[in-house]
């Protein structure tokens, strides 16, 4: 059954509940600021979506950006599904937006380590904690709701931070898994110049 949009948005301001549309996929939007590069292999998803359908619906912004969903909606248009059920989530900024992404990504734990520690890295930055016209976290209060929102320690939080200060080289041997991330952290914890002097040093040595 296919509810009129406007009826839709009705119900769903009457019960503050969302409510599940389905829409064209051509009108489904990616969203640039996502922070997963690496989309891996879509065939196990195929599989599921052609057995049992789209059990979970795509998460999008008001204008049909996607917040949740870019593999869902990957996967149905090499299947060549044309409708995909959405719920809209209304956003008052590009920066709650991307917030809104890079907390489902993280929740979600889709993302490579390096990936997972850059995305920590921009909520410092989205919630000004650091980056231009930061003061820093004064009182440490902002860094514990980032913690409350990812359902995370603050020390989990901080040391994810810290790893996300590793040099791209680095960064790939701990996603590779060739260091551990203990090891990892110390190493996010020198300065660029170091860190780049270590790249030289043989595996071995290092771990």
């Amino acid at each position: 059954m296919k509810h009129d949009h406007h009826l839709v948005d009705e119900i769903s301001l009457r019960t503050k509940t969302p409510v599940i549309r389905n829409i064209p996929v051509e009108k489904i939007l990616a969203n640039q600021m996502q922070p997963r590069r690496d989309m891996g292999d879509l065939k196990e998803l195929m599989n599921s979506i052609k057995e049992n359908g789209i059990i979970e619906p795509v998460i999008v912004n008001q204008h049909g950006v996607i917040i949740c969903g870019h593999q869902r909606v990957r996967a149905c248009r090499v299947l060549g599904i044309t409708e995909v059920p959405v719920v809209v989530r209304e956003v008052a900024s590009d920066e709650e937006h991307e917030t809104l992404l890079i907390e489902e990504n993280l929740r979600r734990r889709q993302l490579l380590p390096s990936e997972s520690f850059k995305a920590v890295k921009r909520l410092y930055e989205l919630n000004g904690i650091e980056g231009p016209g930061s003061r820093g976290d004064l009182t440490g209060i902002t860094v514990k709701q980032v913690a409350s929102d990812l359902n995370k320690s603050p020390a989990t939080i901080k040391r994810m931070r810290t790893l996300a200060d590793l040099i791209p080289p680095l960064a790939a041997m701990l996603d590779a898994g060739e260091i551990t991330q203990a090891v990892a952290y110390q190493l996010a914890q020198l300065d660029e110049t170091g860190q780049k002097l270590l790249v030289i040093v043989p595996k071995r040595d290092i771990l």
